[in-house]
């Protein structure tokens, strides 16, 4: 069944979490996860709460999110370091939220013992990975939300955003590039 067909149990997402249905009277779930989320919510400790809410007694509540600040490539391109201070500068809540998710799960109500943390990474290293890796950014940094917050906040012009992504470009064609992203990781245990 399609979402939001007119027999569909499951509420709409746009339904305020406080308008939709208890727990008792929704069905739970064995496990909730947010992957790189928790970063991009204005009350990451609240998205957590909501996603214990309607986890099963006994299920899990899962999070992975990225820490922008630890972050390291080869080889060092002074457009792509530019690249990750912008980046901060423009989120609009918490880039770093690898760091700090586990904090956010005691602020939703899970104790210290509920919460195992870990931390993995991403490593863009073979050909594919990196033309991929750089591309993206290439265009995300010319052409989406963070594009236009930039220059729309006045911390840059369309032209040191090409800048940044040439930047980008040449970190791709560079036979030796190498990228990894540090996770904060947790599982909570409802």
């Amino acid at each position: 069944m399609p979402p939001n067909a007119p027999n569909d149990p499951y509420p709409p997402a746009t339904t305020p979490p406080s308008s939709a249905p208890s727990a008792s009277t929704w069905p739970s779930f064995d496990v909730t996860h947010a992957h790189q989320v928790l970063q991009h919510v204005r009350d990451p400790a609240q998205a957590l709460r909501e996603m214990r809410r309607v986890t099963k007694p006994g299920g899990v509540v899962a999070a992975r999110e990225a820490d922008f600040a630890a972050m390291a490539w080869w080889p060092d391109v002074r457009e792509v370091a530019a690249w990750q201070e912008l980046y901060v500068k423009v989120a609009r809540w918490e880039p770093n939220a690898g760091r700090q998710a586990h904090v956010w799960a005691r602020r939703a109500g899970f104790s210290r013992e509920k919460v195992v943390c870990s931390a993995g990474t991403w490593c863009y290293r073979s050909e594919e990975d990196v033309h991929w890796w750089s591309g993206l950014w290439a265009e995300r940094v010319v052409k989406s939300g963070f594009a236009e917050a930039a220059v729309k906040e006045g911390l840059v012009t369309t032209e040191e955003l090409e800048e940044l992504a040439e930047g980008w470009r040449r970190w791709g064609a560079e036979e030796d590039a190498w990228f990894a992203i540090m996770h904060g990781e947790m599982l909570c245990w409802v």
